[in-house]
């Protein structure tokens, strides 16, 4: 289904660099802002009033803006005229993640009714990113390319990023838990990870599957001017 790779390019590895870069950034000032929408929205502390809400979109809002601008600045060096794929990833990302977030609570929760599956939230997670990575995928390529048929399996690499990426998160923990002493950060390191598995992956496959595409597709509209 997908070409594997012989070998690393220089345009995997600074697609790697930028992009893991742009999605911790984007973490690390996701707290901030949520904290200064959590103190500015007036409204008093409550049990639905915790934080939980601008954080929620703080991190989802600047994660699809600077991973969309991040894999932007790489894929410029390739395929000009491409701008539209920060505000494709921004509105993928932020959209895709609310829809596949209310789809797959209200799945795990019939399945809990019905005694079949004893909730816990990990259908709703695992669902949530793929489906907010697929559909970011999705965007992705209709930003390129102007069709949605044939982007399937691209929006599958970038939901599978995504899922392997989150999962990272409940097992880096343990391994860096010796840098919590020395580092005052330290609680960055699951989502250095994360950030860059999802650069990683995405990263092997957007040559194949993204740039050689474009690029030939691109090369023949000239020829035939």
């Amino acid at each position: 289904m997908f070409k594997i790779k012989t070998h690393i390019s220089s345009f995997f590895l600074l697609w790697l660099t930028v992009v893991s870069i742009s999605i911790c950034l984007a973490i690390l000032i996701a707290a901030p802002l949520g904290d200064f929408l959590y103190t500015n929205n007036g409204l008093p502390p409550s049990a639905t009033n915790d934080g939980f809400t601008e954080g929620t979109l703080s991190i989802i809002f600047l994660v699809g803006l600077f991973m969309g601008f991040g894999q932007w600045v790489v894929l410029n060096t390739k395929i000009k005229k491409s701008h539209g794929w920060i505000l494709a990833t921004l509105f993928g990302f932020f959209v895709g993640s609310f829809i596949s977030f209310f789809i797959f609570a209200f799945v795990e929760g019939i399945l809990s009714n019905l005694g079949i599956y004893d909730y816990d939230g990990w259908i709703q997670m695992i669902g949530t990113f793929m489906g907010a990575g697929m559909f970011t995928g999705v965007c992705q390529w209709v930003s390129l390319k102007g069709r949605i048929a044939g982007s399937l399996k691209w929006s599958l690499v970038t939901g599978v990023s995504f899922v392997i990426g989150i999962l990272s998160i409940s097992l880096v923990p343990f391994s860096f838990s010796f840098f919590s002493t020395i580092n005052p950060i330290a609680w960055i390191n699951p989502f250095i990870i994360f950030s860059i598995l999802i650069a990683l992956i995405s990263g092997y496959f957007v040559e194949p599957l993204i740039i050689y595409p474009e690029v030939k597709n691109f090369g023949q509209q000239k020829i035939a001017t």
